[in-house]
């Protein structure tokens, strides 16, 4: 009987031992090829089972990692399960720098990864901002490392390890990231520019300038609306900067998701702002934010809110709702 037959629900003999927490039998069948992507009847696979009953263990052993290469010494470290983050590695002749490392219980394996580059352990660690999902592998990653965020930049430069950038990135229109810190390592600049006041205080953006390649960290959620609270309008403006102060070629590494172009990113902006003119138009109109989301309003933008389910059309009503109500002074326009 083949190791990927199904019982009359579709599941197949890794779907049950996910699911029954099994690890043993779990590891045996991956042995003998059990397909770890395959869906039952209502769309789970095997991972999804095991994420249902709590084992973190066996989600661990059913996730693919990738390792993608986007530049001559610049990769994306990627696992491909849920909520797990995108890590950025720079690995060539002046060492390893990483951008975040990652949620702790997987930080072994990211290691593993980083290690299989040749070039050894991490010189350096950039983090986008210090949620735990993004800063959980610190510990293992950065015991010989420098760990550079958005508090120490200033000590870093007085270190030698940084420069402060001699005037601000500024695009034709007049808007700009004011300052920003670089430092040359494995034949190009690396750019870290302060973004705060959307999704933390303390998020950073990490340009790699030679490769045309940007970490966006949490800044950007690609197939998912942002995670910024009250914040939309902050967001916005964070956004149509990057829009205009980086080159039109530069590929962004999300926070969570698949990698966005510049056209990708200019769509994902114009998709927030239709959003964005649906609930203040109720807004004007004197509707509850309640009244919005029991009537669905925007309903058409539904698969929005089913990669990182926590964000939802719900969630962005409310957000929105925050942004640009009275009580939040709203006064402009959301462009």
């Amino acid at each position: 009987q083949s190791v990927n037959a199904r019982d009359t629900k579709g599941r197949t003999p890794l779907h049950l031992a996910a699911y029954l927490g099994h690890r043993d039998l779990v590891e045996l069948l991956l042995a003998q090829g059990a397909d770890r992507e395959i869906r039952d009847r209502s769309g789970k696979r095997p991972v999804d089972a095991a994420a249902s009953r709590g084992r973190a263990d066996i989600v661990d052993l059913l996730v693919e990692e990738q390792l993608v290469q986007l530049g001559k010494n610049l990769y994306r470290h990627t696992r491909s399960y849920n909520l797990r983050p995108n890590v950025g590695i720079s690995a060539g002749p002046d060492g390893v720098l990483v951008v975040d490392t990652g949620e702790e219980q997987v930080a072994e394996r990211l290691m593993a990864a980083v290690l299989a580059l040749g070039k050894g352990e991490p010189k350096y660690i950039i983090n986008t901002h210090p949620h735990g999902d993004h800063v959980g592998g610190n510990a293992v990653l950065g015991a010989g490392a420098t760990i550079i965020n958005q508090g120490n930049l200033e000590k870093c430069r007085e270190q030698g390890i940084l420069l402060r950038g001699p005037e601000p990135l500024k695009a034709s229109s007049g808007r700009a990231f004011e300052t920003y810190y670089a430092m040359h390592f494995n034949g190009e600049e690396i750019r870290l520019i302060p973004a705060p006041g959307a999704h933390t205080d303390d998020d950073l953006l990490v340009h790699f300038a030679d490769s045309g390649v940007a970490h966006m960290g949490d800044l950007l959620l690609t197939q998912s609306f942002p995670a910024v609270g009250d914040h939309v309008k902050q967001y916005l403006d964070i956004l149509e900067t990057v829009l205009e102060v980086f080159p039109p070629n530069t590929t962004f590494i999300a926070g969570h998701g698949r990698d966005y172009t510049m056209s990708d990113v200019k769509e994902y902006r114009a998709m927030l702002l239709r959003t964005i003119d649906v609930i203040r138009k109720q807004l004007a109109d004197g509707k509850s934010v309640e009244w919005m989301k029991q009537e669905q309003v925007l309903q058409d933008w539904e698969p929005w809110g089913e990669f990182l389910q926590f964000l939802d059309t719900e969630y962005w009503i409310g957000a929105v709702y925050d942004s640009y109500s009275v009580r939040a002074g709203d006064a402009g326009s959301t462009g």
